[in-house]
């Protein structure tokens, strides 16, 4: 249950609020769309850096959520040029998203038990 809220619900808050902000506007200034372009590509430069040295199964599924969801903030960020194909791409993939990590986190639990530990190195076999 926890995989489920965490991966389906509980990070997609923002990226709820901003589609709805970008939604629910006449026409949303283009230094909007540039600042979140230019905070997505941050982020997804950040998350894959930390991405790599990650020892600890969980927290490198935390940092690809990370990652993962600056992609969405990116693609309805690009939306607000006027690109309802970017605006749909980052609808389908907040379902994407949500199924296929709450999928990765159980794995990971399951892995987790089988190893007794949820470090990578360990649970190499």
């Amino acid at each position: 249950m926890s995989a489920y809220l965490h991966a389906a619900s509980m990070v997609k808050v923002g990226v709820y609020i901003y589609a709805r902000a970008i939604l629910s506007a006449d026409a949303v200034p283009h230094i909007i769309g540039w600042v979140g372009i230019v905070m997505a590509t941050i982020t997804l430069i950040y998350g894959f850096l930390m991405y790599l040295p990650q020892k600890d199964m969980k927290r490198l599924l935390a940092w690809s959520t990370i990652t993962q969801l600056s992609y969405i903030f990116l693609a309805l960020s690009i939306s607000i040029f006027g690109s309802k194909t970017a605006f749909l791409g980052g609808v389908a993939y907040i379902f994407n998203h949500a199924f296929a990590k709450s999928l990765f986190f159980l794995v990971a639990g399951a892995l987790s038990y089988s190893c007794g530990t949820r470090m990578l190195r360990v649970c190499r076999a």
